[in-house]
């Protein structure tokens, strides 16, 4: 059997919320972790979710080989930024407003952008 696609969720938000609770309703993949700036929110709301890893920093999700995928789920001005870093350490990126991220796809800085 297949091992699942593990996916830590940047943000503390009601969009990481939602998608915490859509991802564990998708065969295939599993929540392994909540990020924010904020290690304490972070840890919160990891525990309020039944997530065993907190991460403090985005940089702290892509130095973990346990993470696969990130769903960036942050501030709409900083997905762009997030998901190039998260690409650049092989991680996929999942983003919820495709909008941030046109211009650099087609200035060439990421690859194409399904919605």
């Amino acid at each position: 059997m297949a091992q699942d696609i593990r996916v830590a969720v940047i943000g503390t938000g009601y969009i990481a919320h939602t998608m915490v609770a859509a991802i564990r309703h998708v065969p295939g993949l599993a929540v392994v972790g909540i990020c924010s700036a904020s290690a304490e929110r972070a840890r919160s709301v990891a525990d309020a979710l039944g997530i065993a890893t907190a991460f403090p920093g985005l940089d702290a999700v892509l130095a973990d080989p346990g993470v696969d995928a990130v769903y960036i789920a942050n501030n709409s001005a900083d997905h762009a930024a997030a998901a190039i870093k998260a690409m650049e350490a092989v991680a996929t990126p999942f983003l919820p407003a495709v909008h941030t991220a046109l211009a650099d796809v087609a200035s060439g800085q990421l690859g194409p952008v399904w919605h």
